[in-house]
């Protein structure tokens, strides 16, 4: 009884703080966040694919040929059929069944495919050979369109759910959720990391499970001053903890030994006054990923070359329209000592969140040239002995970048993506990409590289598979806690195919 009266105590003294689950639960309309959530994550959790004969060897014959890919077979290959436009491609509809994703090749046409149910997708891929002999290899333009029906999820409910996030990082929300610390919780060294323990406590199924094997405390979220204004730097870092996975997943840790030093990417984004906006860091060393912005008032906050918050430039993420940025990008991949390091790469990212239609469009703008450094190590498997390393890799590399920055008549290579929510049974979702390719040796040995470093075993399929539907499974079952819905499942049973 004098636990209940404590606990009821607390509760009094501490002022209203807004959590994680305020921020799930605003995601959308009326309270409904956490129902538009768990319709998402019911559609990934059913994600485990069927297809028939016909697409299983397309996809074994492509995964035999990939190692010695190179972009002019695959366009000769019998699997690609006549597209318009001078294309030659393939095409696949996947639609959602009680069980298994179901997923296959078709001969329909992507302009003429209507979906309507919620899970239902639809992609096209095309190469077209061109004429020009001006480069050292077989120029090819190349493109993806896929569509897809994704229930009530739209870019609406993504901006929403991140001022969501951003207003829990508010500096005066950081200082009322410590009231909220427990004895349990007095060995976070940081106090403003008490937003972390509040994460875990509010879907506590799910991070149950990704705590024994991720590790973040060593983060950093406090609280500053500059100017006489509040603002949070907010520094998200993250590792496994490659014991336990070692012990419960040995297959995945394996693999994730042999990935380490074998990349490191680094992205910046900027605003049109040069003043950095976020900071992402992807890498196969301890940190597996690290993310850093500067927030306020459940806004982002750029911040200048000095490090100092720029408060007269922060922005809602609900009203980027017509919004702006520059990328930078640094790379480095290490194959067994022979060292790729490209600095200071340069993208746009365009947003337009319109109220019922969104588009995001990526484009690569400026490829600077690459440095490869290093020699191959004494230990060497059998593709990169048998590919011979020219000695002129670094213009091998560069022509083949050149190529995709000149794409589009110098506009560069892009990715765009659409949602429409004017649809009656969903929100419509586009996707679309297109770009020049070289066919060089740079195609080959970056194809060779990836599929001897990134292919996992079998094994190692299972294990993540198994992972996968567990964390799933828990999710949902927080996300139950918050819905409006009486967690009542959301997607509807499969569509019929398209005719071909």
């Amino acid at each position: 009884m004098k636990y209940a009266v404590l606990a009821l105590l607390v509760i009094m003294a501490c002022p209203p703080v807004y959590n994680w689950s305020d921020a799930l639960v605003d995601m959308a309309p009326h309270g409904r966040g956490a129902d538009v959530a768990r319709e998402f994550v019911e559609f990934l959790s059913k994600a485990s694919i069927r297809t028939d004969a016909k697409t299983g060897e397309f996809f074994d014959t492509l995964g035999k040929s990939i190692s010695r890919f190179q972009i002019s077979r695959l366009y000769e290959s019998e699997l690609m059929r006549d597209l318009p436009d001078g294309f030659k491609g393939v095409a696949f509809y996947g639609r959602q069944g009680a069980a298994n994703y179901h997923m296959g090749l078709t001969d329909a046409d992507y302009g003429r495919v209507n979906l309507s149910t919620p899970g239902e997708f639809f992609t096209q891929m095309g190469l077209k050979k061109l004429d020009d002999q001006s480069r050292g290899g077989t120029l090819f333009t190349g493109t993806i369109a896929a569509k897809a029906v994704f229930g009530e999820f739209s870019h609406r409910n993504a901006a929403a759910l991140t001022e969501g996030v951003l207003k829990v990082l508010d500096p005066e929300n950081i200082k009322k959720i410590q009231c909220l610390k427990e004895r349990q919780n007095r060995h976070i060294q940081n106090e403003s990391l008490q937003v972390v323990a509040e994460y875990y406590k509010a879907f506590p199924q799910s991070t149950d499970i990704l705590k024994q094997y991720i590790f973040i405390y060593h983060s950093l979220v406090r609280r500053y001053r500059h100017e006489g204004r509040e603002y949070t730097r907010s520094h998200f870092r993250a590792m496994f903890l490659m014991d336990k996975l070692r012990a419960d997943y040995p297959a995945i840790a394996a693999h994730l030994d042999s990935l380490r030093h074998f990349y490191t990417v680094e992205i910046s984004v900027l605003n049109p006054q040069g003043n950095t906006v976020l900071s992402l860091t992807f890498d196969s060393k301890d940190d597996f990923f690290s993310f850093y912005a500067y927030t306020t008032g459940g806004m982002v906050v750029p911040r200048d070359q000095n490090e100092n918050p720029v408060f007269e430039e922060a922005f809602l993420p609900s009203q980027m329209e017509n919004a702006v940025f520059e990328t930078r990008i640094n790379t480095l991949v290490n194959v067994y000592g022979l060292k790729f390091i490209s600095q200071d790469i340069k993208g746009r990212i365009a947003f337009n969140l319109g109220p019922q239609k969104g588009r995001v469009e990526m484009t690569l703008a400026e490829f600077p040239k690459t440095l490869v450094t290093g020699r191959l190590g004494s230990v060497l498997p059998a593709w990169v002995i048998e590919l011979a390393i020219p000695q002129n890799m670094g213009s091998i590399v560069d022509e083949f970048f050149d190529t995709m920055t000149s794409s589009r008549d110098g506009k560069g290579a892009f990715i765009a993506m659409e949602w429409d929510e004017s649809a009656k049974n969903g929100v419509d979702f586009s996707f679309f990409a297109q770009s020049d390719f070289l066919d060089n040796f740079y195609v080959r040995f970056a194809m060779a590289a990836a599929n001897y470093q990134l292919r996992t075993t079998g094994q190692a399929r299972k294990e993540a598979a198994s992972f996968v539907e567990g964390y799933f499974a828990a999710l949902i079952n927080d996300l139950n806690l918050y819905s409006a819905n009486n967690g009542q499942p959301a997607l509807a049973d499969a569509a019929p195919a398209p005719a071909d």
